[in-house]
């Protein structure tokens, strides 16, 4: 499959792409899938890739935008599982299996593609890292984050402790305020860098980067690693694994931490915000363009904790794709919106 060119929001489902219907391979001598110039917001959902002689998925280039990749089987392709090379932004790869490809698991490049999260993914035995972040190899955390690069270079985050029923340690950087934490099974041994097999679950990190993540499967002698996404989808590559080690869980280490969050819904020109405040707090409201230029602030004021509903006319809007932030309580969230008018 090669796209480019069009203007997306297509579907590439439930294919079978490099492997054939007795699971014999059948390789494209490409890539599996391969988008470029001009395509965005494309969904990639519940297909099996293998087998393919360079990536399993290979974005590049501009505006190769605004995907999902979701719930796939990404295997023994030659090069990468997924790459995302160039100027590729605003990306999600969720929930897929991506497991024994010849170089690494998913390989994002190029300064400034950012903002895409990997999250819930199941990612083992590929021959080096299971999410690299360029330059290639292991990218060591620096203490402010200010490094630039491919997800702005996301610190990883560090594990202090592993019970049997959770994990907890540090973030460090500018970005470690009420990043999402993310805790899996690790598929390699203790003080070894690459990849996450089981999703155990996630948690929010505080605004000192300390963070908690309760688990229910983990084991004495396991090992365990973590990513962390920012607030405005960054995700790291996987920190050092720790072993399991301690039973059980001290109540005073759970570090509870009430998230500021945001989503939207969307019905014909009408969008209906739903937000949650961790306290009272000044409130703003503000949508941007694909391009990131200011299109509308639909609140500014002030509110009180607690759920809350906002009802907002967007039929000025063209379409297209736009995200919402809502800045409270010194935090962000943010909110992704597809307008079709």
């Amino acid at each position: 499959y090669a796209f480019g060119n069009y203007g997306g929001e297509g579907k590439v489902l439930g294919n079978l792409i490099g492997v054939g219907v007795s699971g014999e391979d059948v390789g494209n001598s490409g890539s599996g899938i391969h988008y470029f110039t001009g395509v965005s917001n494309d969904s990639i959902l519940n297909n099996l890739i293998s087998y393919n002689k360079m990536h399993g998925i290979l974005m590049e280039d501009t505006n190769a935008n605004g995907h999902v990749i979701m719930q796939n089987t990404i295997t023994e392709n030659v090069m990468n599982g997924v790459n995302l090379y160039g100027l590729v932004q605003d990306c999600q790869v969720l929930k897929c299996e991506i497991a024994n490809n010849g170089w690494r698991g998913i390989y994002i490049a190029g300064p400034e593609s950012d903002r895409n999260r990997i999250s819930q993914c199941s990612i083992y035995d590929n021959d080096t890292l299971g999410i690299d972040l360029a330059p290639k190899g292991q990218t060591s955390n620096d203490g402010a984050d200010t490094d630039d690069g491919p997800n702005e270079n996301m610190n990883f985050p560090d594990i202090d402790s592993a019970y049997t029923n959770h994990v907890y340690g540090r973030l460090t950087g500018n970005f470690r305020g009420f990043a999402t934490i993310e805790v899996f099974i690790g598929s390699k041994g203790n003080n070894e860098y690459g990849d996450g097999i089981t999703f155990l679950g996630s948690g929010v990190a505080d605004n000192q980067g300390r963070w908690t993540v309760r688990t229910t499967a983990t084991e004495l002698g396991d090992y365990v690693t973590a990513t962390a996404t920012d607030t405005e989808g960054n995700t790291s590559e996987f920190c050092k694994n720790e072993r399991v080690t301690k039973v059980d869980a001290i109540q005073e280490t759970i570090l509870p931490v009430e998230p500021l969050t945001l989503s939207a819904e969307v019905t014909l020109n009408k969008v209906v915000f739903s937000y949650a405040l961790p306290a009272d707090s000044d409130v703003r409201l503000a949508v941007y363009d694909a391009a990131g230029s200011l299109v509308a602030e639909p609140l500014a004021g002030t509110a009180r904790a607690g759920n809350h509903n906002l009802s907002w006319d967007a039929g000025s809007l063209a379409s297209g794709v736009y995200f919402a932030k809502l800045y409270a309580a010194d935090r962000v969230a943010t909110a992704k919106l597809v307008m079709v008018q």
